[in-house]
């Protein structure tokens, strides 16, 4: 299907462990329900909220895989 048919729920592992200090326990992941689950190069947590209604691409230019968050 056309990748604005639908959208995946993705967090970085950044922003469960700084949810996790706010709260004074660490998070399980699967708390989340992510069907992407990524950790960044800059580890800045809450990065993936500036990749809302934008399309993330992974792999190698002209073969990506990508999914619409």
């Amino acid at each position: 299907g056309d990748l604005g048919d639908t959208t995946e729920p993705v967090i970085g592992t950044a922003t469960i462990d700084a949810l996790g200090d706010l709260v004074g326990t660490p998070l399980d992941v699967r708390r989340f329900r992510p069907n992407v689950l990524i950790t960044t190069r800059d580890g800045r947590p809450f990065e993936e909220d500036a990749w809302v209604g934008r399309v993330l691409s992974f792999g190698e230019a002209g073969q990506d895989a990508a999914v619409f968050v």
